[in-house]
């Protein structure tokens, strides 16, 4: 994993666009910013608007790391935690094209512990049928067994889900789950390769993502954000009391293709212009078109996805391994329909807006402060760039 040199110059999307900084979003989107930092909520953020294949805002504001006074810096590096399904879903789709299998495939074709899969609640309606598509657009019903998190390898985390009974029927409902961590061990099956080296050689190299990985090496050790989290008294924020909250995670960290990728906001750039510029990298096809689709379209149709806390539609729906504003409601009132992307566990947000032709993307590292996907500052981060967007 080579890493690059601080604040290098942005000609790394695929169009290498020029960077136009119209002032008022600046002004606007820092105004945000600043706003949540002195409410100590948040200790700093790097954020960053690309339209029509210009950079029309990318600034770094407060502080990654307190305790050493390190700033926030365009090249900070931040756990993306959930974003990192975004990534999984395209090496799917990569070996889908080279024709080794298909979204459509039982997952018992390539995992046969989950041949006898059963429900938590019988319905008599027979044998199940679990797709690789149910588990990449989160309809599988699979469940997180008991010390999942100790699994040392994908292979023993799939047996340990193929342990536990399904929540539903595939395909009748939705619920946020680890279904990507199953399609990791089917895509080490496949390629023959372990999930790490095959994103490597699908995703980060052909892209020179060189800050994406999941860890970090020592010597750069110092770029990466610290989580912060409430204080008892809720007037401040500390670091979070769990070591991977403050500390990089080191070579031989398992690769969980559902969490776990470090990355750098230019690198997440990158990959967010290829998907925007139909699957092509600087004129080279990573993807094909159609694969592009498939995986940011509507796949739940109409079933409630991503809840309000009250119970209300957030307007979301599913793609595979992304998710898709179907009817732009509340924090995404801004975005059209058919935008894509995810948010993180620790507050980031990547999303694509392909009929404005517009990325927002907000790399902060929280914990504590509710959901980061129906957060206050989400919404007025994208709204400040939507509002002040040139012809």
């Amino acid at each position: 994993m080579k890493f690059l040199k601080p604040l290098i110059a942005l000609t790394i999307l695929v169009t290498t666009p020029t960077q136009a900084d119209p002032p008022e979003i600046t002004v606007q989107v820092n105004n945000v910013i600043n706003r949540y930092i002195a409410k100590k909520e948040l200790a700093g953020a790097v954020t960053m608007a690309i339209h029509k294949g210009t950079i029309i805002h990318f600034s770094a504001l407060g502080i990654a790391n307190k305790e050493k006074n390190i700033p926030m810096r365009k090249d900070t590096l931040f756990r993306i935690a959930s974003l990192t399904k975004n990534y999984s879903a395209l090496l799917i789709k990569i070996l889908e094209e080279q024709g080794k299998l298909s979204i459509h495939d039982k997952v018992e074709k390539y995992l046969p512990e989950f041949k006898n899969i059963k429900l938590k609640l019988t319905d008599n309606q027979g044998e199940i049928d679990l797709r690789i598509s149910h588990l990449m657009s989160h309809t599988s019903g699979v469940d997180i067994p008991p010390d999942y998190h100790t699994s040392p390898n994908l292979k023993t985390a799939a047996a340990a889900i193929a342990d536990q009974p399904l929540n539903f029927r595939p395909g009748s409902q939705w619920k946020y789950s680890k279904g990507m961590d199953v399609c990791g061990r089917i895509i080490e099956i496949v390629s023959g390769k372990t999930f790490d080296q095959f994103l490597k050689e699908q995703i980060t190299t052909p892209l020179s993502l060189t800050d994406t990985a999941y860890y970090v090496p020592d010597e750069q050790a110092h770029r990466i954000a610290v989580v912060y989290t409430p204080n008892k008294e809720k007037n401040d924020i500390v670091p979070g009391n769990h070591p991977s909250y403050i500390t990089a995670p080191k070579k031989g960290t398992k690769p969980n293709p559902s969490s776990g990728l470090i990355s750098s906001t230019q690198d997440v750039a990158t990959y967010y212009t290829m998907l925007l510029n139909k699957g092509i990298h600087q004129g080279k096809r990573i993807v094909s078109e159609q694969s592009v689709q498939e995986l940011v379209k509507n796949w739940t149709a109409n079933l409630t996805t991503n809840k309000s806390p009250n119970n209300q539609s957030t307007g979301m729906a599913w793609g595979l391994g992304f998710g898709h504003v179907n009817t732009p409601t509340a924090v995404t009132s801004m975005l059209s329909p058919g935008t894509y992307g995810h948010g993180g566990a620790y507050g980031n947000q990547a999303w694509v807006d392909p009929i404005t032709q517009t990325i927002y993307i907000l790399m902060i590292q929280r914990k504590g402060f509710g959901n980061g996907d129906l957060c206050d500052l989400r919404r007025e981060f994208q709204q400040a760039i939507s509002d002040n967007l040139p012809e």
